[in-house]
């Protein structure tokens, strides 16, 4: 892209009611004294910057200031946990870095820290924080790249939310009563990624959410469901439950594998 692009984008952003400000071309350092501080919206502020500085990146101000939040998601072992979090569950904003991608959530009302590796390859831009927006350059010479320009940044999921206000210390929030449209793979697939990294078996799972998706309105259909347990029992537990425990009649294994068993027998019971 030409030179004219970048101040014609900061323009665009700005008029969005993003904030933004000026870093020095090919790199993330800002060009202004105080940096992310001095992001703006304001339209004649920000083409006195690209007058000043026509080839400078486009810093882009994330929480609060601007609205959104950005995860930071780095190559695979990012995708895999954003993934496991729910992240992945619904579509939002997401752009094409240097070495990975930036996904787009809208700020929350509670303030959130920025976080370096608060879970395996993810890290959170937040208040005080910025990500730098296409058409940049990133340092290796790639352009920034919207990767679904028009789609909206959602509500962070909630499981996704705990990691990035807690780190790795987050517990994992209650089930809500009810689960309205538009929420319901997120919360499914918190709870199955939940239960994955415990080292839970895809049957396991999936029972475990055919329960709990009578709390949906409404109900997801059973083959998404099944989808939903098939795609998280894919990735690898973080911790390998040991086999006594396991097998022991109260464990969680245990019970979810006696209701699988019941699950099954009921169904042979009404087709027979």
């Amino acid at each position: 892209m030409s030179t004219p692009n970048l101040s014609k984008a900061a323009a665009f952003y700005a008029a969005k009611g993003w904030r933004v400000f000026p870093c020095t071309p090919r790199d993330k350092t800002p060009l202004t004294t105080n940096g992310v501080k001095d992001a703006s919206s304001d339209a004649a502020t920000v083409e006195a910057w690209w007058v000043q500085w026509p080839d400078a990146n486009i810093g882009l101000a994330t929480g609060q200031a601007s609205g959104v939040v950005v995860v930071d998601v780095d190559e695979q072992i990012g995708e895999a946990a954003l993934q496991l979090l729910g992240g992945k569950a619904e579509p939002t904003l997401s752009a094409k870095t240097g070495k990975g991608t930036h996904v787009f959530f809208a700020a929350p009302e509670t303030a959130l820290r920025n976080r370096v590796r608060f879970k395996p390859g993810l890290d959170l831009r937040a208040d005080d924080g910025y990500v730098l927006v296409a058409p940049s350059v990133h340092p290796s010479g790639a352009r920034y790249m919207w990767l679904n320009w028009g789609t909206p940044p959602i509500t962070m999921p909630p499981e996704l939310f705990a990691a990035a206000q807690a780190g790795n210390g987050a517990p994992a929030p209650e089930l809500p009563e009810r689960i309205p449209e538009g929420q319901r793979n997120g919360w499914l697939t918190s709870l199955a990624g939940t239960m994955r990294r415990r080292g839970a078996c895809e049957e396991a799972i999936l029972a475990a959410l055919l329960v709990e998706n009578r709390r949906c309105m409404p109900p997801l259909e059973g083959d998404e469901v099944q989808t939903i347990a098939r795609s998280v029992a894919r990735y690898a537990p973080a911790v390998r439950p040991a086999h006594p425990a396991d097998k022991s009649p109260g464990s969680l294994m245990a019970r979810y594998r006696a209701g699988v068993a019941r699950l099954a027998t009921e169904k042979g019971g009404r087709h027979g």
